[in-house]
């Protein structure tokens, strides 16, 4: 791709200085015919080609090679897979249309931050125990204003010591109501400023992990030194007791599962499988929602792999990992949609459940989804289930045999973020209002 944004590097500069193609080849020292077909992309330009080019344009040749727009060109590639368009084609709209790619980029980031902000106060009004305990008070509130009201106009011949007795009472909870009103509005105008501010340990866990980008490399290093994850935990200044106790866990999940799966070893056999996790939990005869949990954390600076997104919960509904990615909002809670593969993992332990699945903004994501007992069988005991869900983008490279899989394995379904969260108003699975309307 670098090829290619090069060739329109070289064509933009060259008309922003008035230059001829026959003007450029002459100071660069090729012939035009050269020149033409570096600028449409047909061979490459490196060596003393580059040098003389990157002269005669007056810039510096990895400013024709290389250039500042790989963060952008990333993002828009990113974008583009998400809606089933061609993410190879990013360079190419940066290269000859720059601006309208800045504006295009700053459009995304833009509705990622919206959506985000959206599911964690849609989070916070299903879970917050603010916003739960504010209800009730409003409620109680309410209630006892209504009640009174209900005795001064339905009763008749009150004495004015019990009718002042009664107007006190409703004073006094329209007091504490106006209190309670007061609260919430001054907790919205901190939403507003932080939506994502954590209100609650899973939320304290996100913010963590986030931080972390969910690499630990101190613990793929040694992932037996204790001493390590303590000092991670420390550095995090978590300050609830609830938020301490779930990073603890998921730092100790982490280090078991870089201790069965070393990171460049298991980084190696992903490549050559295809990043498929159940060939993957063979070669390392490790546990496969461990090898779920080890995809979704395997892409990082310096290591080319798939950016998975993954969810993992009890039978209950509990969520204990969480990894998303850009357009893909998983719940922190259990109100995930029902029609997610994860449900179908969890109605039939140890069976692997792949299929294709299409959001509400049309892009397309492979799952694939497994529930398996978190220890051994017991006569006459239930097992305990936790099942785990791999998520990715259908148009990413890297696990085209996964997608396979999930294309053959049934019709396309149609799932949504929750319904909370979700526009479809005729899905025959939903259970509450959208707040999108």
């Amino acid at each position: 791709m670098a090829r290619s944004l090069a060739g329109l590097r070289i064509r933009e500069r060259r008309m922003a200085l008035g230059l001829t193609q026959a003007d450029l080849a002459r100071r660069a020292g090729i012939s035009p015919s050269y020149l033409n077909l570096i600028e449409k992309n047909r061979r490459a330009a490196a060596g003393r080609v580059l040098l003389g080019l990157a002269r005669a344009l007056d810039v510096a040749p990895s400013a024709l090679v290389e250039g500042p727009e790989r963060a952008l060109i990333d993002g828009l590639a990113e974008v583009a897979a998400a809606r089933g368009a061609d993410p190879g084609r990013a360079e190419e709209l940066v290269g000859r249309f720059p601006d309208w790619a800045r504006a295009l980029a700053g459009i995304a980031d833009e509705n990622r931050s919206l959506r985000e902000a959206v599911a964690a106060l849609g989070d916070r009004l299903t879970h917050d125990p603010f916003l739960g305990q504010s209800v009730h008070r409003m409620l109680t509130n309410l209630t006892a204003i209504r009640s009174t009201t209900d005795i001064l106009t339905e009763a008749t011949g009150l004495d004015p010591d019990r009718r002042a007795r009664f107007l006190r009472i409703i004073a006094e909870e329209t007091g504490r109501l106006s209190a309670v009103v007061q609260d919430l509005v001054a907790y919205f105008d901190r939403a507003g400023t932080d939506p994502a501010a954590a209100a609650t340990p899973e939320e304290a866990l996100d913010r963590f992990l986030a931080a972390h980008d969910h690499h630990f490399p101190g613990i793929d290093e040694n992932p037996s030194d204790p001493a390590r994850r303590e000092a991670i935990l420390a550095a995090a200044g978590l300050e609830d007791a609830g938020a301490r106790q779930l990073a603890r866990a998921h730092l100790d999940r982490y280090a078991a599962d870089a201790a069965l799966m070393p990171l460049q070893p298991f980084a190696g056999a992903a490549a050559q499988l295809g990043h498929h996790p159940l060939r993957l939990a063979d070669a390392f005869a490790a546990p496969p929602l461990a090898v779920f949990r080890r995809l979704a954390t395997l892409a990082r600076p310096g290591l080319q792999a798939p950016p998975f997104a993954c969810l993992q919960m009890t039978a209950a509904g509990h969520v204990e990992m969480r990894r998303t990615r850009p357009g893909l909002s998983l719940p922190r809670h259990g109100t995930a949609c029902p029609l997610w593969p994860i449900f179908d993992a969890l109605a039939q332990p140890g069976l692997p459940v792949a299929r294709m699945c299409r959001l509400p903004d049309d892009s397309r994501i492979l799952a694939l989804a497994l529930a398996a007992p978190t220890s051994p069988p017991a006569l006459a005991d239930r097992p305990r289930l936790r099942a785990g869900m791999l998520l990715l983008t259908a148009t990413e490279p890297g696990a085209e045999g996964l997608a396979a899989e999930a294309e053959a394995a049934g019709p396309e379904r149609r799932v949504g973020p929750g319904c909370r969260l979700c526009p479809r108003a005729d899905c025959p699975e939903r259970a509450v209002p959208s707040l999108l309307g």
